[in-house]
């Protein structure tokens, strides 16, 4: 009995262990090795990354009706946008939303804000997201 009552609290702890590897800022979170990806959740926070890791941001968005989100400041010499992906709810059904995927590379040891803006081509940003992204060696 002793054996069995071990073997159910080494399952039970294990889900709150794993839960605390790699958590990076509020929502943040390490994917894997090198890379950290953020969401709307991460707004107004500070990541701390060393040189070579790799920053995903995903946004959502809603493409069919002209808003998007665009890079409104970025020092490149620090964080380099590698490249974007949209990845499509339901492809091919209007209006059915979309996350706007923002692959970053750190590529020199500084800081940087990284500052996000939501809107149509010709209107003004309406909303934004901003982190400020911190690189060591």
């Amino acid at each position: 009995m002793a054996g069995k009552i071990r073997l159910c609290f080494l399952f039970a702890a294990i889900p709150t262990v794993l839960a605390g590897c790699g958590a990076v800022g509020q929502g943040g979170w390490k994917a894997d090795i090198g890379t950290i990806r953020l969401s709307e959740i991460d707004e107004g926070t500070t990541i701390h990354m060393e040189r070579g890791e790799r920053l995903i941001v995903s946004l959502r968005q809603n493409p069919d009706e002209c808003y998007q989100w665009d890079i409104e400041e970025l020092d490149e010499e620090v964080l380099s946008l590698d490249r974007v992906n949209v990845l499509s709810d339901h492809p091919g059904v209007p209006c059915s939303g979309a996350d706007m995927i923002f692959h970053f590379d750190t590529v020199a040891e500084g800081t940087t804000q990284l500052r996000l803006t939501y809107a149509r081509g010709w209107i003004e940003g309406e909303t934004t997201f901003e982190v400020w992204v911190v690189v060591r060696e």
